[in-house]
């Protein structure tokens, strides 16, 4: 994979720290992580591509949950990929930006806290969006903001990004219905595209 910036901290560091990072990412009873899957429940999803998959940890939930999906994950970090497959579950190298994915081949595409890392969201909005069939969702670990805060580390170039909600909201609605949903026990929040 070309090396990209934005993604070179990852590949780079996560194999280093992998508990560190495993930390970061919470457990399959995280609020945002219950959200995701009752309404994969509510709304009969059959089929799931979770870009930015890490760990897998929503894998995790959902075969917890007993939930029958199709499930795939990609990451730009091939450590984490063959740690997944290590695990038995499908996953490819890949980028959010850049989804080596068919149009319209998952019911619902989803990222979650992947947003803020990237030096901006246009071309994942589109690429998710292009893939999805059905939805898109986007679960974010840092507010929005009333105006863009664009922050990269000096560093590790790794970019902890707020983005202007109303701009957000908007190019979002380009691709189909956007609801955003607060999570009222932190700052986590979602955007949901019905496409």
């Amino acid at each position: 994979m070309k090396k990209i910036k934005q993604y070179q901290w990852w590949i780079d560091n996560v194999p280093k720290q992998l508990d560190t990072f495993i930390g970061w990412l919470g457990t399959t009873e995280d609020i945002s992580r219950i959200w995701l899957r009752n309404f994969m429940r509510d709304n009969s999803i059959k089929s799931v591509l979770d870009v930015a998959c890490g760990v897998c940890i929503d894998k995790q939930g959902f075969d917890n949950d007993k939930l029958n999906i199709k499930y795939r994950g990609i990451d730009t970090s091939e450590f984490l990929v063959n740690r997944g497959k290590d695990n038995g579950y499908d996953c490819v190298v890949g980028n959010i930006e850049d989804i080596p994915e068919q149009d319209k081949s998952w019911e619902l595409v989803f990222g979650r806290h992947i947003i803020e890392h990237l030096e901006y969201y246009e071309k994942a909005i589109e690429e998710m969006c292009r893939v999805a069939s059905k939805y898109v969702v986007v679960i974010h670990f840092l507010p929005m903001a009333e105006m863009d805060k664009i922050v990269i580390s000096d560093t590790d170039n790794v970019y902890n990004n707020e983005y202007r909600e109303d701009r957000f909201v908007k190019y979002c609605e380009q691709f189909g219905k956007v609801e955003r949903i607060l999570l009222e026990e932190n700052r986590q929040s979602i955007t949901l595209i019905r496409l």
